[in-house]
Order: structure tokens, then C-alpha cells, then sequence
């Protein structure tokens, strides 16, 4: 017998395959996450209220009838929430007014729709919401969103199986829409690639290039067999990829000598907080550190115009701890030793120092610092027409990892991006162990934006490589993002809650975290949202940084080192 929410769905499906002027079924989803459509069917978010649920099935019916979700265009928006998020609500005035001459006006005058102007086309639409310098008012929150991975997954599926877009199998059944297995599946074909990889030149070497962004597997080394306090684990998976190197060719000059993968890439497993859960999902998240290659093109190094000489002034006194020196002017204490010089000076009738005293001071530094740079394909959006969000990241980076090290800080720098829960990998540009040199300065050059952004693994793989190392009493993560926590499964309210865990159980382990944002799209409600209680810098460009670093990271070293004594207790 039907109940009356499965006949509400009924009457939603009419209503939607009426407008894509295709058959499209309406789902609700098992968890709450915002609605989407993926070219076959509408997922609705199962927090919506009554009044909602046709507005959002309309929405996502007209975007499919105007052409707005054709595959071909979501290959530009993958990695990129902010700009779907723009595409949406450029095409949304579109649709819905070519759907004014048959629909009820008393429906479609319910539904929000942004005041930006009408939209050439789904073209137009997509250039604007790849150009940040374009202002665009954002949907409302309730309409849903567009999933580029899922909406071309989807079409990849239905053209294997040769079914016309919205067409249901025989069968009459509904795309599987089983979340996990999904995941697992794919990363599982990402784990292939990207353990089997062919050293040299060649077909196989460009898909994963284009695919995954650039690097190489690091050997083990010593560092492989620390332990990851916490409860976190770690798991070291030995791979056997194929040897040797293809012949050169005519391309093969264009490639750099060193493309393979060696043969016992590391990985860490880690866990992820599912907020709908409640709990943690153990071991959920792989991470792998590779090295940065040599693109075949390098990007042209943008301009920053941050001073390093300011930058140095500022961090100069960040992370430095009272020490007692001898022989001062003036002080809380004698100096005995001096004292007994002075004395004796005097005695053979000489001028003795009056230094004498003894005085606190904040000279003696005990810093370890990991930088983890967004490398995530978002990042690429301009911030002007000279400068992108990853440019004025890298420079940043690049003038504090220098200052830094001139004061002999342990530093590390890491890039980050992910394919997926299976693929998460961490560039690795400069290691604690490592000086500053032209080799870590080439590595960061090679950095390209690729992939997506699952911040919460970072924070739990940079808060173990902290952990593991040379104890310091003060231990800074530096994060520089643009703020969109964005992987398949991995969205809003979900990726929000986990990188809120992940930056709040390196605080519980004393571990300082700063959130750097340069040119990010997002406001400060939305980056308080994802960081919490973690100390957080927005700026329109990187010269803000030197007036504010300093006191953002004593303030965060001083709350870290707050919350970690109280969990000891």
C-alpha cells in the first residue's frame, strides 16, 4: 500500500518529467545533503518542508529542459563548488522564464530567483561563473546545488548501458544509488592507475598526469616507520609497480627524465567524522606523499607583492620562549658571576662592567611549522587579471617558508589534493629534515592546481607528521585555502563537521592551526562554519598578511597550548 509520501514523490515525478520533457524520478535522499539532479534523477534534501519539495523539483527539472546539465559542460566545474554554484544561479533566471507560458504563476513566483540578468545561454553561463571578477548573486541555500562528479559519472553509466539520457533501464528501475560503493569502486580504479603506472613516455603516463596533476612516488625512507599517536593509523601498503622505462620517441623530449612511480609508494589510513553518524568512520581516508615532477609546460610565476623584509620583521617574534641571560644593565636578579668580576675589577683598581643582572627575555625559539598549500583545482580562480587564489598562496608560502628557516625553525611544506576517500595525496615540496634550497623553491614551482579539497584528512595527516617528529614545545599548521572543503561525498554540512573535528583534535594535541584565505569567494560566516574556533585570516590579497600573522599565530599558539595543558589534565 502506498503511503503518502511515496505517492508525494509520484505526483513530484509527473510534475518533473513534464518540464524535462524527458522521464526523470524523484528520490529523497538517505542523508541530509543539498538537492541535486544528475541528468536521470532529482535527489531532494529530506529536510524540506512540504512547500519546498515542488519548488526544488521544478528547479532541477527546468535546468535539465534548458540544456544547463549537459556533461560535456561539468568537466570545467569539477573541483570547482564555488563556480557551480555561480553557474547555478546564472542559468536559474534562464530556465525558469522559459517555462513562464504553461507552469502556474502562483508556482514559479514562490521559487527565489537571484537578480543577475538573463544568461545567453549554458555557454555564457559557464564562461561567467569560471571569472570571479564577475559579480553573481548566489541561489538560495534550499534549491540544491550542481554535482559535476555525479552528473558525468551518471551520463558515463547510461551511455555503457546505450540508454538515452533519462531513460530507464527495461526493467523500469531507478539508477543504484549506493554512496559507498561508489566511492570504493572508484577509488579503487585511481588506486590502479596509480600504482601500476609505466615509468617514461607514453599514453598511460599523460591520462594519469591529466587526471591526478603531477608528482611521483617518494621510496621509503626511515620516516616510513614512525607511529601515528592519537588513535590514528597508519598503514604502509607495498605495491609492486611495473620497472623500467620506455624507449624514447619523438615526444619523449618534452618529458621529464624522472616520470615513474617507484615501487613501494606509503600510504596512511586515517579516520573521517560523519556528523550524520555521530561517529568516526575508521580508517576511511588514504594518503599518499608523492614528490612534485616537472610539468611539461611551466605556469608563469605570478607576482606577489608581499615584502619579504615585512614578513620577517613579523614572524621574527612568533613562537619564541623566555630565556635568562646573564651579564644585563638591568634585571630582576644579580648576576653572581658578574658580580664576583665586578668586585675584582674594583680590587686592582680597573673599571669594571656594570652588567651585573640577570633578565628574562624572549630570545629562545622552539618552533615546528607545516605549511599545507590548497592545490586543489579551485584554486585556480583568478583573484584579478594579473593574479590567481594559488599564485598569491604559493608566494605567501614560499616568503614564509624562507623567513622560517633563516630563524632556524623546523619547517615543512606540503601541497595537498584528492581524487575521492582512496586518494588523497600530499606533495611534498620541503620535509623537517630538509634545508631551504633551490631544490625545495623548483618543487613548489611545480605545484599545479589539480583535484579536489578534503581538508579534514590534511589536518589529520599534517597533525601526525608534527606528532612524530622532534618534540618543540610550539607546533604551527599553516593552512592556505580557498575555503571550499569539496570531494566526491565529501560537501557542505559533512566536510564542514569533519574539518571541524580534524583542526579541533590537533588543538587537543597542542597543535596551533592558522587558516589563511587570499581571494576567496567565501564569507566570514561560511569560513567560521569550517574552521570553528581555529584562528582564521580572510584577505582580498597577500600584501594584508605581514600586519596580521603575527598576532593571529602567538594568539593560536597560545590557545592551542591552552587546550592541549587541559588534556592532560
Amino acid at each position: 500500500m502506498e503511503t503518502q509520501s511515496q505517492r508525494r514523490l509520484i505526483d513530484l515525478e509527473l510534475l518533473a518529467s513534464a518540464v524535462a520533457a524527458r522521464p526523470l524520478q524523484v528520490f529523497q535522499s538517505a542523508k541530509q545533503e543539498p538537492s541535486y539532479c544528475d541528468g536521470t534523477c532529482v535527489y531532494t534534501d529530506p529536510t524540506l518542508d512540504a512547500n519546498q519539495l515542488p519548488e526544488v523539483v521544478l528547479v532541477h527539472a527546468a535546468l535539465v529542459a534548458g540544456g544547463s546539465l549537459e556533461p560535456a559542460r561539468f568537466r570545467a566545474l569539477r573541483g570547482r563548488p564555488g563556480a557551480a554554484r555561480r553557474y547555478l544561479a546564472l542559468e536559474l533566471p534562464r530556465v525558469l522564464k522559459e517555462q513562464d507560458e504553461w507552469l502556474p504563476t502562483s508556482l514559479l513566483r514562490r521559487i527565489p530567483v537571484p537578480s543577475n540578468r538573463d544568461s545567453d545561454g549554458p555557454t555564457s553561463s559557464l564562461r561567467r561563473s569560471l571569472d570571479r571578477r564577475i559579480p553573481v548573486e548566489e541561489a538560495a541555500e534550499y534549491l540544491g546545488t550542481i554535482r559535476p562528479f555525479r552528473m558525468v559519472a551518471t551520463m558515463s553509466a547510461v551511455r555503457s548501458q546505450g540508454l538515452a539520457v533519462g531513460k530507464m533501464n527495461e526493467e523500469g528501475d531507478a539508477p543504484e544509488h549506493d554512496e559507498d560503493a561508489e566511492l570504493d569502486d572508484s577509488g579503487d580504479w585511481l588506486m590502479k592507475k596509480f600504482t601500476a603506472l609505466v615509468g617514461g613516455s607514453g599514453g598511460l603516463t599523460d591520462l594519469l598526469r591529466n587526471l591526478l596533476g603531477s608528482g611521483h612516488s617518494p621510496g621509503r625512507d626511515e620516516s616510513d616507520d614512525l607511529s601515528v599517536s592519537g588513535g590514528v593509523t597508519k598503514q604502509v601498503i607495498m605495491s609492486q609497480a611495473v620497472a623500467g622505462a620506455a624507449e624514447s620517441d619523438s615526444q619523449a623530449t618534452t618529458q621529464p627524465l624522472n616520470l615513474s612511480l617507484l615501487s613501494e609508494p606509503t600510504e596512511w589510513q586515517y579516520p573521517e567524522w560523519n556528523v550524520d553518524k555521530n561517529r568516526y568512520q575508521q580508517d576511511w581516508v588514504k594518503i599518499s606523499e608523492i614528490e612534485p615532477w616537472k610539468p611539461r609546460e611551466m605556469a608563469q610565476m605570478e607576482y606577489c607583492d608581499i615584502s619579504s623584509t615585512v614578513i620577517k620583521n613579523q614572524l621574527l617574534r612568533v613562537g619564541v620562549e623566555f630565556e635568562m641571560h646573564n651579564r644585563q644593565p638591568n634585571g630582576d636578579d644579580l648576576d653572581l658571576d658578574a658580580l664576583v668580576d665586578y668586585a675584582t675589577e674594583l680590587a686592582v683598581h680597573h673599571t669594571p662592567n656594570e652588567n651585573v643582572y640577570r633578565a628574562s627575555q624572549r630570545s629562545k625559539r622552539d618552533l615546528s611549522v607545516l605549511i599545507l598549500l590548497d592545490s586543489s583545482q579551485s584554486t585556480s580562480d583568478v583573484v584579478d587579471s594579473k593574479t590567481s587564489i594559488f599564485g598569491q598562496h604559493r608566494e605567501a608560502v614560499r616568503q614564509i617558508a624562507n623567513a622560517f628557516s633563516l630563524f632556524g625553525d623546523r619547517v615543512a611544506v606540503y601541497g595537498f589534493h584528492s581524487w575521492g576517500r582512496m586518494l588523497t595525496r600530499f606533495l611534498r615540496v620541503k620535509s623537517f629534515d630538509e634545508s631551504m634550497s633551490s631544490r625545495v623553491h623548483q618543487r613548489l614551482n611545480w605545484i599545479e592546481p589539480a583535484g579536489l579539497t578534503r581538508i579534514g584528512a590534511a589536518i589529520r595527516h599534517a597533525t601526525a607528521l608534527l606528532l612524530s617528529g622532534k618534540y618543540h614545545t610550539h607546533r604551527l599548521i599553516l593552512l592556505l585555502s580557498d575555503g571550499f572543503a569539496y570531494d566526491d561525498e565529501y560537501e557542505g554540512r559533512y566536510a564542514e563537521a569533519d574539518t571541524l573535528k580534524s583542526l579541533r583534535e590537533a588543538r587537543d594535541r597542542g597543535i596551533a592551526c592558522i587558516c589563511v584565505n587570499i581571494g576567496t569567494s567565501k564569507d566570514d560566516e561560511a569560513l567560521k562554519r569550517l574552521y570553528g574556533e581555529s584562528t582564521y585570516l580572510r584577505a582580498a590579497h597577500a600584501s594584508e598578511l605581514p600586519g596580521r600573522l603575527k598576532r593571529m599565530m602567538n594568539a593560536a599558539i597560545y590557545q592551542a597550548s591552552r587546550s592541549g595543558t587541559r588534556q592532560q589534565r
